[in-house]
């Protein structure tokens, strides 16, 4: 069984574990554990009380692992979509017009990106909340001013990229990594 999947929702009302396989390019469900939150350690997908979601956590994945006579050691989490936000950017860069752009140059213009739809949202709204990075998507690059879809292997004196980042507050992301890591798991996905 070690070509299973182990995730976990951990949710406002209840935990889900979901054990899983990849067969012909389809997800086929193995087992499933539910258990409501004895008491309310939650609100609005915020872990309040991270030991009593750990309690329920491990409960969730010790019932699994018994079941399937397995020992899980990693998983993939859902985080909470209420607290997310977005911000979309476009960034530019000036670049040597000789130089064929390479992937350092396009993770670079990607990481400014990034960096900048950060320091806009924080801005734009005046929080104070300190926020990670969960995603981001490329949505166009430009290539002296016109779209593009691959830099790579291009010339030109600017390159740019719109992108749309996505943050979730770093007590959201921090407290279900502490629970997941209460319970003895490392995470290898977070999904939001």
């Amino acid at each position: 069984m070690k070509d299973l999947l182990f995730s976990l929702d951990i949710g406002t009302r209840n935990v889900v574990g979901v054990l899983a396989r990849i067969e012909n390019d389809k997800y086929i469900v193995v087992d499933y554990e539910a258990i409501e939150h004895p008491e309310r350690a939650m609100f609005d997908g915020q872990i309040h009380d991270i030991g009593k979601v750990a309690n329920v956590a491990n409960e969730v994945k010790e019932k699994l692992e018994r079941r399937n006579n397995i020992e899980l050691k990693y998983v993939s989490i859902a985080a909470a979509g209420r607290a997310l936000k977005t911000k979309k950017v476009i960034v530019e860069m000036e670049s040597d017009s000789l130089k064929e752009i390479n992937k350092t140059d396009i993770d670079g213009l990607n990481l400014l990106g990034v960096e900048t739809a950060q320091k806009e949202l924080v801005e734009a709204v005046n929080l104070e909340t300190s926020y990670y990075c969960v995603g981001y998507t490329v949505i166009n690059y430009l290539l002296d001013g016109k779209n593009i879809v691959n830099l790579k292997g291009h010339k030109g004196s600017k390159v740019g990229a719109e992108i749309l980042a996505t943050f979730l507050p770093h007590v959201v992301v921090d407290s279900l990594y502490t629970v997941v890591h209460r319970i003895g798991l490392e995470v290898i996905n977070m999904t939001l």
